[in-house]
């Protein structure tokens, strides 16, 4: 892929669409033993496979490699309310306490995750992709604006 997905062309390389002579790092850790999981920002799905209905194809745990994705699709997510996925299932938001953040969100998931490798699995290595950063700026808490 020779650029975000939101920018696919016709152009060679530049389709959105990953080569099949190619393998991301999770799927190539995955085969090799690896636990693997994401979280937070997944911008490698293509425009027309962001629908929860799928095609899964080229999400995080399709075939991206991880058996575990706890994050948003695209390059943006609302640091409040969020549009977060859970594999492939959207995740339910209903719960949300005040003061919710989506990189403290995530961090306990992380956090909770690698717990639950060690304490299962403790010799089987892992590997965590996690990823924060959106292409917008990142505004303060509501408590610092003065709400």
């Amino acid at each position: 892929m020779g650029g975000i997905t939101e920018i696919a062309s016709g152009s060679p390389g530049y389709n959105s669409v990953l080569p099949n002579t190619c393998s991301p790092l999770a799927r190539t850790l995955k085969l090799n033993g690896y636990a693997t999981a994401q979280f937070g920002k997944c911008h490698e799905v293509p425009v027309w496979q962001t629908s929860p209905a799928g095609p899964f194809d080229a999400w995080p745990t399709g075939g991206g490699g991880f058996e575990y994705f706890y994050g948003f699709i695209g390059g943006e997510a609302h640091q409040w309310y969020p549009s977060l996925y859970e594999g492939t299932h959207r995740w339910n938001s209903s719960g949300r306490r005040r003061g919710y953040h989506l990189v403290e969100d995530m961090t306990d998931k992380a956090i909770n995750w690698i717990g639950q490798q060690k304490a299962l699995i403790p010799d089987k290595p892992f590997f965590v992709y996690f990823r924060t950063r959106r292409h917008a700026c990142a505004a303060p808490c509501p408590e610092g604006m003065g709400g």
